[in-house]
C-alpha cells in the first residue's frame, strides 16, 4: 500500500514552482512556499514527509536555513539545483541532505529521488509492522514474509495461509491485513473450526429480526463487517460442502443476502483463509470443493511446523 505522501515545496520562481507542484500531485498531498519565511513557517506547523528546497532561496543561506529547520522537524529535505554546482551540493550533504535533483532534468530526478524515498519508507514500514505482529529467527521464513512486502495485495488478492496448529495463522493473517489496508482498517476474524453450520452462516451472513428461532434481533454479519478490510475465517477446512457452496456465491459476485431478507448486500473485503488440514487429501475426498480451492489460493502462504522452527518457539509462547 503505497502511502501519500505529505510533501512541502519551498520555491520562489511562481512558474517553476506550479510546474513541479503538477507533477507531485500523484505522490500525495502539496503545499507550496514561495519564501524563505514562508518556508520556515510551514516546518514549524503542520507536519511533512518530505521538503523540496530551492538551494538558491534567497541567496546562500536561504536554502541551507530550511535544510537545518526540515532536519530539525524530522522532515526529508530533497534540495533543487538548477546548476549542479558540485560546491553547493557538497554543502547541502554536509548540512544533512543526502538527495537532491536538478531542475534541468526535473521528471527523471523527481521519479527517482521519490521512488527511492518510498521504497525505503515501505521497507522501514513493513519492518516495524513484522516486529509487531509476527516473530522468528528462521531464515527461510523470514525470506518468505519478506516477500509479502512486494505481493499485490490488493482486495482481489485472496490469501491462503497452510501450516499446522499453533505455527502463527493468525499472526501471519494480521501481518497480511497491516501491510495491505493499515492499522484503521477492519480486521474480523472468525475461527469456524467445529461450529454447526446454522451458526457459522448466521455469523457470516447476518440476519434479519424473525428470522429463526431466537433471531430477537436485526444482526449485522461478518461479510457486511469486513466491507473496506479484512476478513479472515480461520479453519477453512472444517466447513461442510453446502456452506462451501455459499461461500464461493459470495466470493463470486461480491453480495450476499442476510438470512430472512431479499435484500442483496454488497460487501469489498479482502478474504484471508488459514487450515491446518491436508488441504489435496480434503479434495481427493471430496470433503472440499476444488473450485473453492482455486478461488481462495490466490497467493498460498505455507507455516513451517515449529519442530523446524525451535528458536521461534519461546518467542512464540511470550509473544
Amino acid at each position: 500500500m503505497a502511502k501519500a505522501l505529505r510533501i512541502l515545496l519551498i520555491e520562489d520562481d511562481p512558474y517553476f514552482r506550479a510546474d513541479i507542484a503538477a507533477k507531485l500531485k500523484g505522490y500525495g498531498h502539496v503545499v507550496q512556499a514561495g519564501s524563505l519565511a514562508d518556508g520556515l513557517s510551514r516546518l514549524a506547523g503542520a507536519p511533512f514527509d518530505i521538503a523540496l528546497i530551492d538551494l538558491n532561496l534567497q541567496g546562500e543561506d536561504g536554502g541551507p536555513a530550511l535544510i537545518r529547520a526540515a532536519l530539525k522537524a524530522r522532515v526529508v529535505p530533497i534540495v533543487l539545483t538548477g546548476n549542479n554546482d558540485p560546491q553547493m551540493v557538497a554543502r547541502a550533504y554536509e548540512l544533512g541532505c543526502k538527495h537532491y535533483f536538478s531542475k534541468l532534468d526535473v521528471q527523471k530526478d523527481l521519479d527517482r529521488q521519490l521512488g527511492f524515498y518510498l521504497r525505503s519508507l515501505a521497507q522501514n514500514e513493513f519492518e516495524a509492522i513484522l516486529a509487531e505482529e509476527f516473530v522468528t529467527e528462521d531464515p527461510t521464513l523470514l525470506g518468505h514474509l519478506n516477500q509479502l512486502r512486494h505481493q499485490n495485495l490488493n482486495r482481489d488478492q485472496r490469501v491462503l495461509i497452510l501450516g499446522p496448529t499453533g505455527t502463527g495463522k493468525t499472526k501471519i493473517a494480521k501481518l497480511i491485513h497491516r501491510i495491505a489496508e493499515g492499522s484503521m482498517e477492519k480486521f474480523v476474524h472468525l475461527n469456524v473450526a467445529e461450529m454447526p453450520d446454522t451458526l457459522v452462516e448466521s455469523i457470516l451472513f447476518g440476519h434479519r429480526k424473525g428470522a429463526f428461532t431466537g433471531a430477537h434481533e436485526d444482526r449485522e454479519g461478518f461479510f457486511a463487517k469486513a466491507n473496506g478490510g479484512t476478513l479472515f475465517l480461520d479453519e477453512i477446512g472444517s466447513i461442510s460442502l453446502s456452506l462451501q457452496k455459499k461461500l464461493l456465491k459470495v466470493l463470486d459476485e461480491r453480495e450476499f443476502t442476510p438470512i430472512g431478507s431479499t435484500v442483496l448486500q454488497k460487501s469489498d473485503f479482502r478474504l484471508v483463509a488459514a487450515t491446518c488440514e491436508d488441504m489435496p487429501k480434503l479434495i481427493a475426498t471430496k470433503r472440499f470443493r476444488l473450485d473453492l480451492y482455486f478461488r481462495l489460493k490466490g497467493l498460498e502462504f505455507n507455516l513451517p511446523p515449529l519442530r523446524d522452527r525451535k528458536a521461534d518457539i519461546p518467542g512464540l509462547v511470550a509473544f
